[in-house]
């Protein structure tokens, strides 16, 4: 909490990923979260790896497989369980993964 309160970009990334979540009918990012884990069976959708980490570089973390600075949406068909690393350093590639889902 105290992070929270001291440094504004945490906070914005807090409010964000919160707002993200209440956006597609969750509570929160938890609940987002778990949704996906059980949706992609627990698996990165990057590297395919089990996400077991609770904190750290390998906690779980929603994925635009469409990054939103390329005109991804914010739906649940857009976001994929992954690692908070493999997410970060995707940046904003990828997108031909969601040719997987077509077809």
């Amino acid at each position: 909490m105290a992070q929270y309160r001291a440094d504004p970009a945490y906070r914005a990334a807090w409010i964000d990923r919160t707002r993200l979540a209440r956006r597609l009918g969750f509570k929160g990012h938890a609940a987002l979260l778990a949704y996906l884990a059980k949706r992609d069976r627990g698996r990165c959708g990057i590297c395919h790896t089990p996400v077991r980490a609770k904190h750290g570089p390998m906690r779980p973390s929603p994925d635009h497989t469409v990054p939103r600075s390329k005109g991804g949406p914010d739906t649940l068909a857009n976001l994929q369980y992954s690692h908070l690393a493999c997410n970060l350093s995707k940046q904003a590639g990828g997108g031909g993964e969601q040719l997987r889902f077509i077809g």
